[in-house]
């Protein structure tokens, strides 16, 4: 029998920590969101063409659409640069800001953070659960902090 000591997995999710500065407003949380998206732009923008796939028309983007992406979706269908720059960062806010809005989930504190707990995965239709899956380090900021 073979014992493996390093990480091994074939799931097709993952749990995570996330936390973000309990003293933070909704100004400064917008402002860091934005400038980590800026700064991650172009990984944000291929894992949203990705995500799209094969659809070949914003109807049925936005139709296929139920965790609050749509708008996104729609923007990025019509190829509106400006348009997708401010549904992004309006989207991955209020994501943000509804995992610390549920209590279910298990909100802690931890010094002067507010934590929560978050499954992903590659295997839901979720847009936010397979973002983080594939990419948990691009919402990383001073704010915002994945484990």
């Amino acid at each position: 029998m073979k014992i493996r000591e390093s990480f091994v997995t074939n799931s097709s999710s993952s749990s995570y920590i996330i936390a973000k500065k309990k003293d933070i407003s909704d100004d400064e949380l917008e402002k860091s969101i934005r400038e980590t998206y800026l700064k991650n732009k172009n990984s944000f923008l291929k894992f949203l063409e990705e995500y799209i796939g094969d659809y070949d028309d914003s109807e049925t983007v936005v139709d296929s659409s139920y965790a609050g992406e749509g708008k996104l979706l729609e923007a990025y269908m019509e190829k509106d640069d400006e348009k997708i720059d401010k549904e992004y960062i309006h989207f991955l806010k209020t994501k943000m800001e509804e995992l610390f809005l549920d209590e279910w989930t298990g909100i802690g504190t931890l010094d002067s953070w507010k934590a929560t707990i978050f499954e992903a995965s590659n295997e839901d239709e979720d847009f936010f659960s397979s973002l983080m899956y594939h990419l948990p380090d691009l919402i990383k900021n001073e704010y915002i902090k994945v484990i």
